[in-house]
């Protein structure tokens, strides 16, 4: 009798086993479906933060904030920082370029003198011609900059590592 209550109990374990083995395999499954989705969501935002920092790569000095943020380290995060930031270096050394000529140059060959009853006074300003050409010229280097820009912005929109035209191949930072 001892052997026939055993073996009832044992059935009884082996069922509550199946049971319990059941439960944990559903368990465990559900769980890494959670971690799956979990994941996901974290790689949707980090891949929205780093886009976010990818963007503001190409505004002008704000490429440095891509430097000090917590996906420093992305890969795609740092080459459009090199590229935003070679973008930035250019554009600055093309406006201080331009605003020596303007100022030597454009300036000084416009410049047109202030006279009162055909006497001089000493005060120059630049004749129309001038303004003109300077504006002309101020506006041309804008537009090719916000150009350069609207490309690695479009670059990052469509998930793709590629340097900017004619300029990137130039990037140092990598």
């Amino acid at each position: 009798m001892a052997t026939s209550t055993k073996k009832p109990t044992t059935t009884k374990k082996s069922t509550t086993t199946k049971t319990s083995a059941k439960s944990t395999t559903k368990k465990t499954a559900k769980a890494i479906d959670e971690t799956k989705n979990t994941n996901t969501k974290k790689n949707v935002e980090t891949n929205n933060d780093t886009k976010v920092f990818k963007i503001l790569s190409y505004f002008g000095i704000l490429w440095i904030i891509s430097l000090f943020v917590p996906c420093k380290n992305d890969k795609s995060v740092k080459f459009h920082a090199g590229q935003g930031m070679l973008l930035f270096i250019v554009e600055v050394v093309i406006n201080i370029i331009w605003n020596i000529i303007n100022n030597l140059i454009i300036k000084n060959i416009f410049r047109v003198e202030h006279t009162i009853f055909g006497y001089g006074t000493g005060q120059y300003y630049v004749s129309t011609v001038g303004v003109i050409i300077s504006t002309t010229i101020t506006l041309a280097i804008s537009a090719i900059y916000i150009y350069f820009m609207v490309i690695g912005i479009i670059n990052v929109i469509k998930d793709k590592d590629e340097k900017l035209p004619y300029i990137g191949k130039y990037a140092f930072y990598k």
